[in-house]
C-alpha cells in the first residue's frame, strides 16, 4: 500500500472526527443564524477533503 493512499486513509478517519464534533455541536449548541453560518462553512473543506480522500481509496491511485 503507498504511502499517499495510507494518507487518505488517516484524511477519512480524521473527516469523519471532524463532521461527528460538528454534529455534536450543532445539536447541542445555540442555533441561530450565525452558528448555522459557521457550521456551514466549517461543513465545506472538511466535505472537499472527505470526497477528495475517498477518490484516492477508490481508484488507488499511487503517483510515486
Amino acid at each position: 500500500m503507498g504511502l499517499v493512499r495510507q494518507v487518505s486513509r488517516i484524511v477519512l478517519t480524521l473527516d469523519v472526527l471532524f463532521v461527528l464534533l460538528l454534529g455534536f455541536s450543532y445539536a447541542f449548541g445555540t442555533l441561530d443564524a450565525e452558528t448555522r453560518v459557521v457550521t456551514t462553512l466549517a461543513a465545506i473543506p472538511i466535505a472537499l477533503s472527505f470526497l477528495s480522500a475517498a477518490v484516492v481509496v477508490a481508484v488507488d491511485w499511487d503517483p510515486l
